[in-house]
């Protein structure tokens, strides 16, 4: 079964794809892109939190 969490920041979705193991930005003019694949050069294993911080 696939899992995808999802979460929208300024008209571009975030994703959380556990099965490859990556965090994608989806722009709403349908650009795809991963912005994150890895942390501490290890691979992610089921991505699925994430804690967006405030820009001043």
């Amino acid at each position: 079964m696939k899992k995808i969490t999802c979460l929208l920041i300024a008209f571009t979705l975030i994703s959380f794809e556990g099965e490859k193991g990556q965090i994608t930005a989806t722009s709403s003019d349908g650009d795809y892109k991963a912005i994150a694949t890895q942390y501490d050069r290890k691979r992610f294993n089921l991505p699925n939190d994430l804690w967006p911080e405030r820009l001043a």
